[in-house]
């Protein structure tokens, strides 16, 4: 990732109706409404969403509660969500916020 990019977005879907979602970046109040809307809306043709971590460089309280509001919507859906391999920075906001059990 450049230095011009602050936050990236790659989709992917499986066989196994499974939706692979990796974040990379900077996720905070410029992209939290698009990663809300985006992904619910894409979510929505999936029985499963996988959302990858790793990439997230920086989570602030709208990114954070884009991927709440994301994995309400999912559960509404009746959509598994799975947020996968949370970089230490991602750990240590979710952790902070007490969400470790919500945002598994």
């Amino acid at each position: 990732m450049s230095s011009d990019d602050t936050f990236h977005v790659e989709m992917d879907s499986h066989p196994d109706d499974t939706l692979t979602v990796t974040l990379a970046g900077e996720l905070d109040v410029n992209e939290a409404d698009w990663v809300e809307d985006t992904l619910s809306a894409a979510a929505a043709h999936h029985s499963k969403l996988a959302i990858d971590l790793s990439g997230l460089e920086f989570l602030d309280s709208t990114g954070l509660r884009s991927l709440v509001t994301l994995k309400q919507r999912a559960a509404i859906l009746q959509i598994e969500v799975r947020f996968e391999r949370p970089s230490s920075a991602v750990s240590r906001v979710i952790a902070a916020a007490g969400l470790q059990s919500t945002l598994d």
